[in-house]
């Protein structure tokens, strides 16, 4: 997976460069966890402290077995962090989300993996005890391939929490429908005529109170993000889908970038894509915002602690990118820093120090979780 990402980048870079500005929005990085293989990683208190904690979905693609890990990080509030704690996880793990799948008032979290041929290991639940331990829940999916995303939400309306997932490169996506307990049922096929999503998010884009599912398809498919709108049921109905600057994407974020009240859209395309809500679940045409490089994942914070909506963006080349808001839907020239880890592919955003300030960890799959701590300087 890696090698074909970064053959995309690659043969995307010499269309990505554009007009930049150096700065040093975040503080050179510190590893807080050191292990090989860390894919993705989610930001959130799993032990109730008010305190930021890091789950990361670990693929150990060095192992034969490509048994996966659930590896958790517990936060001190200053940023430093306790040891890694490692949990058996789906095969190649390379997903994950929170939430309270048993409706105990604790965060659990969902691993989604490529269990090998004929395999039914490629979702695990954790539930958590409330003191950032974990204990495995459950196990699902079917036989369901190369799963490489997964948000969670009511999106049945029975008040239990489920997952929408997506095998990497596949032509459908698919939902596991939560039973209360942290057991789940399915998989459903909800969609069967995606564009081989890459990526998914969960958002209420038409503001009916229902939970929607945007696709980020393959880099070079053409159809960029896919729109499908919830019933409230579990069922989905497909809104249409809007290229982007690459044909595809990375990774997307929702927001109100021009605080209007609709929901917005940024894509990781060639830049940020950048496209603004009409309210009903539809989309204005993208805006390119230049990054430097092709980005890899795209988060959204308030870096400058102007109340307005930032974008952050990683490159895969030790680079992050800060796109500072206007508050209008438009973005100022990138912020480029080159203090990033050279071999993450994705991040997330947390306030690790407690200082107000959004701070960045990233999943270097080479050495393991780093941490860069928002300097304050952000333009």
């Amino acid at each position: 997976m890696k090698a074909f990402l970064a053959a995309v980048l690659s043969a995307a870079t010499c269309f990505a460069l554009a007009p930049t500005v150096v700065g040093q929005c975040f503080a050179p990085y510190q590893y807080v966890g050191n292990f090989v293989s860390a894919w993705d990683l989610i930001v959130a208190d799993f032990n109730h402290d008010g305190f930021p904690d890091i789950a990361v979905a670990v693929a150990n693609t060095e192992s034969p077995k490509y048994e996966g890990n659930l590896d958790i990080i517990l936060g001190n509030g200053d940023g430093t962090f306790q040891p890694v704690v490692h949990y058996k996880a789906a095969f190649g793990a390379q997903g994950l989300a929170a939430g309270d799948f048993n409706n105990d008032g604790n965060l659990d979290v969902i691993v989604v993996g490529n269990p090998p041929a004929g395999g039914d290991e490629g979702a695990d639940v954790f539930l958590g005890n409330g003191d950032g331990t974990f204990r495995h829940g459950s196990r699902g999916a079917g036989q369901v391939q190369q799963l490489s995303t997964v948000v969670v939400g009511d999106f049945n309306g029975d008040g239990n929490l489920d997952a929408v997932l997506a095998p990497w490169f596949a032509n459908h996506i698919s939902a596991l429908f939560g039973n209360g307990d942290g057991t789940m049922r399915g998989p459903f096929l909800i969609s069967p005529g995606s564009y081989r999503p890459s990526a998914l998010l969960a958002a209420d884009l038409n503001g009916d109170g229902k939970l929607d599912i945007v696709t980020v398809n393959a880099q070079g498919v053409g159809k960029g993000v896919s729109i499908y709108l919830g019933n409230g049921d579990g069922t989905f109905s497909f809104n249409g889908a809007y290229a982007t600057s690459s044909g595809g994407g990375f990774g997307a974020v929702a927001g109100d970038f021009n605080e209007d009240g609709k929901i917005d859209l940024a894509v990781a395309g060639l830049g940020a894509d950048v496209f603004l809500g009409n309210g009903d679940g539809t989309f204005q045409r993208f805006t390119d915002y230049p990054a430097g490089f092709v980005p890899t994942d795209i988060k959204i914070g308030d870096f400058n602690g102007d109340h307005h909506l930032d974008l952050a963006m990683n490159q895969d080349f030790g680079l992050v990118s800060v796109l500072i808001g206007n508050g209008d839907g438009t973005f100022q020239t990138a912020i480029v820093s080159s203090n990033s880890p050279p071999d993450a592919l994705h991040f997330a955003v947390g306030d690790f120090n407690l200082d107000g300030r959004p701070d960045l960890a990233l999943a270097d799959i080479s050495l393991g979780v780093a941490v860069e701590l928002n300097t304050g300087h952000c333009p």
